[in-house]
């Protein structure tokens, strides 16, 4: 496997570069297209319908970008294969066309050493970094010699967003810059990404943009918080400044303490002869208590024993004695 490091010294004066050499699509382990490519200028030609578009499609997703608009010929190919020439080295990458963040393969040297390479030759990137894992955004900005950004935030920015300035689809409005995307897309990306293409490699700008954008998100939370706090307040009282909502959460915990030391004391509150007092008028309610249910036991047993003398008196084989 080639490495892709220069020396430091040539790092320090490597201008970025990427060029692509070779492309290639396949359907089901066979070519549909192959075509390479040469320095300076390539003009892709064809009729109207004979897939000139699909071909830039082809180019925007293999080299990174989030794609899955196929129309209905392409839609049919499900891997793309290109060699790409950047500051650092020879790429040859490939993607399929399942999902339109599917992770690349990189082999490191040339189309026909990669072709020839078994499985253990090529190396997998996420389209989106992954923990510890290297992106393949990080892959390509590192192969050029472009800076990568310093916040997690400003990682952002990647071979997707670029290649949006780049390459522009036909469904994209002719007085856009970038390819249109309406689903997501934010001003500070777009300025970053001008920024870098036009050399100025500086993400310092970008970077306290998306604090601000960050610290506003905050702000708003804790806005709305506040006023569904306030909300709950009842309206006749003046609780509508911090420091008397303090007052009354000090005023509060001052009961709430004396409370609890009333609590603690409650053995050294209660008078002794009012204890003994509530004790003996305890227990003589008890014994009156004992002595009435003593005496519905003994009436329950009364009725019990009459309601059986009269069942026997209106049995129709009850005869007197004697």
């Amino acid at each position: 496997m080639t490495d892709v490091n220069l020396p430091a010294s040539d790092e320090s004066v490597a201008l970025p570069m990427l060029q692509l050499r070779r492309l290639r699509v396949m359907k089901s382990g066979h070519v549909v297209y192959d075509q390479a490519f040469h320095d300076g200028v390539n003009i892709i030609r064809g009729d109207n319908g004979s897939g000139k578009s699909s071909i830039a499609d082809f180019i925007f997703f293999v080299l990174g970008g989030e794609f899955d608009h196929w129309k209905k010929v392409p839609a049919q190919c499900d891997e793309i294969q290109a060699e790409i020439m950047t500051t650092r080295g020879r790429l040859v990458v490939r993607r399929e066309t399942s999902s339109k963040a599917s992770p690349i393969h990189v082999f490191f040297g040339k189309f026909e050493e990669a072709m020839a390479s078994g499985l253990d030759g090529w190396e997998r990137f996420p389209a989106h970094r992954q923990g510890d894992h290297e992106s393949f955004s990080q892959l390509m900005f590192r192969s050029m010699c472009i800076p990568e950004a310093q916040s997690d935030g400003a990682s952002n920015i990647t071979m997707h967003q670029v290649l949006r300035l780049l390459y522009a689809d036909q469904q994209t409005p002719p007085g856009r810059l970038f390819r249109f995307e309406s689903t997501w897309d934010t001003k500070a990306i777009r300025a970053a990404v001008g920024d870098l293409i036009c050399g100025l490699n500086d993400y310092e700008a970008y970077e306290t943009s998306l604090k601000i954008r960050d610290l506003e998100k905050d702000y708003d939370q804790a806005s709305r918080q506040l006023s569904a706090l306030l909300s709950v307040l009842p309206p006749d009282t003046a609780l509508n400044r911090p420091e008397a909502v303090g007052s009354q959460i000090a005023e509060l915990e001052r009961q709430r303490a004396k409370a609890l030391d009333r609590i603690a004391r409650v053995d050294d509150l209660i008078n002794s002869s009012e204890t003994k007092s509530f004790i003996a008028e305890s227990r003589s309610a008890r014994d009156a208590i004992e002595k009435q249910s003593s005496k519905i036991d003994s009436l329950e047993r009364g009725i019990s024993n009459s309601e059986y003398e009269l069942e026997d008196l209106a049995s129709p084989d009850y005869s007197p004695a004697g």
